[in-house]
């Protein structure tokens, strides 16, 4: 065992919440390690410390006054509309949302076709002016590329 692992339960053998045999190896390795050991020492008298300090004392029905505050504020919040809906099936409908989001993102051959213009346009060696209607046209028909409308004659 690793020695975060057995810190971990020296710690917890403070609060005596271990099996037998997690005490037993928190006990060994309290003798085998000084500083678990000094650690363990520290946390006895804390705990000791405040054992001495008497329990605060709480109005009757303090509990379900919290409870009721906590559920009123919660008519404000957005996501208590899908408190009742289990979670797995709000993480599916949320998925399916997003998949059919990008299924329907248009990738036309038209957009293809733009970008192959925009890419041949700029990989050059004498860049293009097309100022005009004119120009614009020339550069098409010189390329060989359908016009931006996507109609061809």
């Amino acid at each position: 065992m690793n020695h975060k692992t057995l810190r971990k339960l020296v710690l917890l053998s403070a609060d005596g919440t271990l099996s037998e045999q997690e005490q037993a190896l928190a006990q060994k390795h309290i003798k085998e390690c000084a500083r678990c050991a000094a650690d363990l020492q520290r946390l006895s008298k804390i705990q000791q410390t405040v054992k001495e300090f008497p329990a605060p004392k709480v109005r009757p029905f303090f509990a379900q006054r919290v409870m009721a505050e906590y559920r009123a504020s919660a008519k404000e919040r957005f996501w208590t509309v899908f408190e009742g809906i289990p979670r797995p099936l709000l993480f599916a409908a949320l998925s399916v949302s997003i998949m059919l989001i990008f299924l329907t993102i248009p990738q036309s051959a038209r957009e293809t076709e733009s970008l192959n213009l925009f890419t041949q346009f700029y990989s050059t060696e004498v860049p293009y002016s097309l100022e005009s209607d004119e120009q614009a046209l020339a550069f098409l028909i010189k390329n060989e590329l359908p016009s931006t409308t996507g109609e061809r004659q």
